[in-house]
């Protein structure tokens, strides 16, 4: 197994720069259309060597370039598929126009009922006389062309819309472009595609590959489309926005939290398209929205069909996260699809609702998260909420089956409702938290916002359940002296209040209550109640009359209660009569989960009133921290009921008041000035324990879109009144404001969160990285004068690099603020971008050896020059794609426990990260903020042999090498012991096989010698370097770890010097060579595409920025 070592020759070789990356292709070399030529090494090395100083033939100078015969295809052969180019990228204009650019994927995606575009490459040219061609799309398990789910796209003179159709808009010799509709109607999903030929020879269809997959998405940008919006705001909102605010608490004390949808993150789109797999439901329901809700409304709940979520409500969370620790659905949504479909422990109805808002957004549909405060739950279809007192009006709790929940979260989805009668398309609400089932599942929903609003209950789906919930009466039932029971009071205004969503372009709190319902008491309000009722299990509810000059109102006045402190209300009762009035007013507090579900009473009393005529009396009510302390659970929640029954009218009074306990914020504190992207940032956390008792096992949950990745942290235990504080320390990955959450998970405090809003900035991670603020040394400076007084700011060389990119000279200035608001800034930045995708072309090489060993030769006696410029850029392109200074090995920063941890293969599960390993990772990487001077990596290739190198390399500061690791640990320790201060760094997540070498060496040398560390890859660092050069045209399976080492040292190291790297069997003396200077076992076919690699370092070192050492050194 191989394991690299990293020497330390000094450790106080401090770097100048950051960190950086990889030559961009010359724009002019890759526009240029290259001939249909049979590649040599030759041809290689001068299309690799473009800038090299040495001399040109005469040919060469005449033509450009070595001149190559086109083979001509033989007229009436088979016409065949070559190659399939997608245009998948999210800088091509298909991830562009159809608003996928987000999406971290490196498939196509798509949106229905919008032209694509793809490039076929053939293996002759195209004749649209005797050739025919079709795209083959299948979709699901069983594809069907009857169904839609086997489409075959057929090649047209013109495009009509709204069908299937493809048109040839370019040709090219041997290349073809294809112009693509897809039906506005199509059912979403993943398609495998296929290209048919039919030529008068014979026919063809290209071989499936999983890298042509196209993913099919709703589209609200198309009016053909049935979730077709046609505000583009809303659109960003409901559609495009992956953080949002869902809000709880009591209708009083409103509480808000963060909460990050993240349906853009890598992994979540084939989990939402998962969950339809796993549902069982055929494909040809996935073109309707109203099916697609319905479906993932049961699917995202676990009780009937093994879905995303369990639902836990009991206060207890074993072998599971409390609904309160989460912070956003991605961890949720990865961890199921991960698991092969294993519920996930726990959710309550904002986590439901969360979830579902990711996968509705990633699917395209828009959706909103959804607050109903005092939210009714209707048990028995009686469209009312039904309170069931004594003779006495105590509750009788075992027949108070009905419940108000203190606040319940759904969604709302738009879409059109071509099922309903007209009017009733728009919001349709949804609800994934299971509680009673639909058609025998646990589901509700789509119904329509405006058929709830109207009362009419009659229409799909579970519009009687939803209305219940927003616009039910509150009917309080007498049991009578025969024990049957008499309604005594119906209240019209208890359920359905501050119905909020979070504000389109905001994070203000929207009220969107008169779409549910009609004002109170309004006369549209009462006609609507009344149809419902109609259709309820109790109808005629509505002659209840008894005397109301007696009123009573429970008010909180001045600041909300404190959780851990004595919980004071007002209790306001009022005569409107000309006559006394007496009663006792009975009181019972109980602690309440947030569903309205009773717990348990903590106080009871009764107090007698005696009102004179027209006497308003107000009274305070207080509950002792003492009574409720050992009794709360999630939420905090307590209900006030106020019961009694006036002596001289019979008038009964009744009502209930809901609060909640305030606990304090968890506070987040970014240290200095400037979030930067790909700069490390360092925040504290605080929280103060506002109890007078110890917190047991606290766990604080950290996590942020482009901030950090999920982190739980251990804390251990609080004391009393004490303060807790954490500082971590991160790297943002994307410019622009975002959110870092922060959640706290103790079994006594419930509901414990903290946000905080950081503004990362874009313009130093591309300029002030390049420029490096770097302070010059007196002999650079002598070098490399500015001449205008700003030697400490910007070198020469970075002002070379800003001209060539066409960055005015007004950019240097000492202030960088000033540089976010330049529209050249921007213009700047997308230079750099661009410069980032340009691609470079694969080829077979010839055995041509002696040819192409003289022109290396010929290169290497140019005299090199260090190209300071090109050394930056490439840091800069690396540091934006992987980021070595931060995720090139695991650390306890970087990883957390139970997280899940990729292996470099898909064809291999996840492995967890379990606290006994987390506790052996190193704390953090030692080099994030500084370069490491000169390295030297050495490869293995047999060139090293006699070569008289060791010297030279061992001068390095830093030494990387390759090695093949054994089974035991004890010889591989002995031979690189001579090295003094190393780190092993071994592949452990290549595969389980690794893991298990990679733990046991790591078990074997703990705990760590300060002077020997073992380090893990990151397996995710690995694969972004692996995305990074497959997307500049390298092919292979996987890249060599040698290569992978060069890249690291690129974006780590000021000076990098490369020996032992040559994958050839005949050096440059034309003497035959082992493949390593140990053994001359050869590669596994298939695997690297090692010339491949050589020939990019060749260039590499031709630009200046970096030394390869292919000659025995003197």
């Amino acid at each position: 197994m191989p394991v690299d070592t990293l020497s330390i020759r000094n450790r106080s070789a401090i770097g100048r720069f950051p960190a950086g990356t990889l030559p961009p292709e010359d724009p002019e070399k890759v526009k240029l259309k290259k001939p249909e030529t049979k590649w040599s090494c030759c041809t290689w090395f001068r299309q690799c060597c473009l800038r090299c100083c040495c001399r040109k033939t005469a040919d060469d100078a005449v033509t450009g370039g070595p001149t190559e015969t086109t083979e001509i295809p033989e007229t009436g052969t088979i016409l065949e598929v070559h190659s399939i180019d997608l245009l998948k990228s999210n800088k091509e204009p298909n991830r562009l126009e159809h608003h996928t650019d987000r999406y971290r994927s490196e498939n196509l995606i798509i949106r229905r009922g919008q032209t694509f575009q793809m490039l076929i490459e053939l293996s002759r040219p195209f004749n649209s006389k005797t050739d025919k061609l079709h795209l083959d799309l299948k979709l699901g398990n069983l594809p069907d062309v009857s169904k839609g789910t086997h489409v075959i796209v057929p090649l047209v003179e013109d495009l009509q819309d709204n069908c299937w159709e493809a048109k040839i808009v370019e040709q090219t010799d041997k290349k073809i472009k294809l112009s693509v509709n897809s039906l506005p109607t199509a059912a979403i999903g993943k398609y495998r595609l296929g290209v048919a030929t039919r030529s008068p020879t014979g026919e063809a269809m290209s071989p499936y590959g999983p890298d042509n997959d196209i993913y099919m998405l709703f589209n609200p940008w198309c009016e053909g489309d049935s979730v077709y919006m046609d505000n583009e705001e809303e659109r960003k909102e409901y559609v495009l926005n992956d953080m949002g605010i869902i809000y709880y608490g009591t209708d009083n004390q409103i509480g808000d939290r963060p909460w990050n949808f993240g349906q853009f993150e890598k992994g979540i789109l084939p989990a939402c398209l998962f969950l339809l797999e796993h549902s069982g439901t055929p494909a040809s329901g996935w073109g309707d929205p109203v099916n697609v809700v319905r479906l993932l409304s049961a699917m995202i709940n676990s009780p009937d069909d093994n879905g995303v979520l369990i639902g836990n409500w009991s206060g207890t969370y074993d072998n599971g996260m409390a609904p309160t620790f989460w912070n956003g659905s991605s961890d949720i949504l990865r961890q199921y699809h991960e698991n092969g479909g294993a519920p996930v422990r726990y959710g309550q109805c904002w986590v439901f609702s969360g979830v579902t808002t990711s996968v509705m957004r990633c699917l395209g549909i828009p959706t909103r998260s959804v607050t109903n405060f005092e939210s009714a739950h209707d048990t028995d279809v009686s469209l009312t909420t039904d309170v069931y007192l004594d003779e006495n009006y105590e509750p009788i709790e075992e027949l108070n089956r009905d419940s108000v929940w203190n606040f319940h979260v759904w969604n709302d989805c738009w879409m059109a409702r071509p099922d309903l009668p007209a009017g009733l398309g728009g919001w349709q609400a949804v609800d994934a938290t299971p509680q009673e089932t639909s058609q025998g599942v646990f589901r509700c929903g789509p119904s329509s916002v405006a058929a709830v609003r109207n009362g009419q209950v009659y229409l799909k789906h579970d519009t009687p359940f939803v209305f219940a919930e927003v616009n039910s009466d509150k009917v309080y039932w007498q049991r009578t002296a025969d024990g049957t029971f008499t309604p005594v009071i119906v209240k019209k205004n208890a359920v359905g209040h501050c119905i909020s969503t979070k504000a389109v372009g905001s994070d203000e709190r929207e009220d969107i209550t008169h779409l549910y319902k009609y004002p109170e008491d309004s006369e549209e309000e009462r006609i609507a109640v009344e149809t419902a009722c109609q259709y309820g299990s109790k109808s005629g509810l509505y002659d209840v009359s008894s005397a109301n000059d007696v009123t009573v109102q429970i008010t909180m006045d001045g600041e909300e209660p404190q959780l851990g402190a004595d919980a004071k209300l007002a209790v306001t009762v009022k005569n409107t009569s000309a006559e006394q009035r007496s009663f006792n007013l009975h009181s019972q507090v109980a602690v309440m989960y947030y569903t309205g579900v009773y717990k348990s009473t903590v106080k009871k009393d009764q107090v007698p009133m005696e009102l004179q005529p027209n006497e308003v009396e107000t009274v305070e009510w207080c509950l002792p921290y003492e009574h409720y302390k050992d009794h709360l659970v999630d939420q905090a929640m307590l209900m006030l009921t106020l019961t009694g029954r006036v002596t001289e009218t019979k008038q009964v009074l009744a009502t209930q008041f809901r609060f909640r306990l305030r606990t304090p914020d968890i506070i987040i504190k970014p240290d200095g000035d400037t979030a930067v992207v790909g700069k490390e940032l360092k925040v504290t956390i605080v929280f103060q324990n506002p109890l007078k008792r110890t917190l047991k096992n606290v766990k604080f949950r950290i996590e942020g879109l482009g901030l950090q990745s999920v982190r739980e942290v251990s804390y251990g235990d609080i004391k009393s009144l004490a303060t807790a504080t954490l500082t971590e320390k991160f790297i943002p990955s994307e410019a622009g404001p975002q959110k870092l959450l922060a959640s706290l998970d103790c079994r006594q405090l419930p509901q414990v969160h903290g946000v905080a809003n950081i503004d990362v900035k874009a313009y130093l991670s591309l300029l002030a990285v390049i420029c490096g603020r770097r302070h010059l040394s007196t002999s650079q400076a002598a070098e490399e004068p500015n001449g205008d007084g700003r030697d400490n700011f910007v070198s020469k060389s970075s002002r070379n690099l800003f001209s060539m990119l066409g960055i005015p000279d007004a950019f240097l200035s000492e202030d960088p603020e000033s540089w976010n608001s330049r529209d050249d800034f921007k213009a700047a930045e997308a230079i750099i971008n661009s410069l980032a995708n340009y691609n470079t072309s694969g080829s077979n090489f010839s055995t041509d050896m002696t040819s192409f060993s003289e022109k290396v030769s010929e290169l290497l006696t140019c005299p090199y020059k260090s190209n300071i410029t090109q050394k930056e850029l490439n840091r800069v392109l690396l540091r934006f794609c992987c980021n070595a200074s931060g995720y090139l090995y695991l650390t306890k920063q970087n990883t957390a426990v139970h997280q899940i941890i990729p292996y470099e293969s898909d064809v291999y599960p996840s492995y967890t990260m379990n606290a006994a390993l987390h506790n052996m990772l190193p704390e953090a990487f030692p080099w994030s903020e500084r370069c490491l001077g000169r390295c030297a990596v050495v490869g293995s290739g047999g060139i090293l042999k006699n070569s008289n190198c060791g010297r030279e390399i061992d001068s390095a500061d830093y030494v990387i090498s390759y090695r093949n690791a054994q089974k035991q640990p004890g010889p591989l320790m002995r031979r690189v012991s001579v090295y003094g201060n190393a780190s092993l760094i071994m592949p452990a997540f290549a595969s389980p096989l690794n893991t298990q070498l990679s733990v046991s060496t790591l078990k074997a040398l703990w705990p760590p010698n300060p002077e020997m560390r073992v380090v893990f890859f990151s397996s995710s660092y690995l694969k972004k370097l692996d995305h990074f050069w497959k997307g500049r045209g390298l092919n292979g399976r996987r890249l060599s770890t040698g290569f992978m080492l060069i890249n690291v040292a690129l974006e780590l190291c000021d000076h990098v010097h490369v020996y032992g790297f040559w994958p050839f069997d005949i050096n440059l003396e034309k003497q035959i060579v082992p493949h390593h200077y140990f053994d001359n076992i050869g590669p596994k076919i298939g695997i690297h595409s090692m010339p491949e690699e050589f020939l990019r370092l060749l260039q590499l070192h031709s630009q200046g920025a970096l030394t390869l050492h292919l000659q025995p050194c003197s």
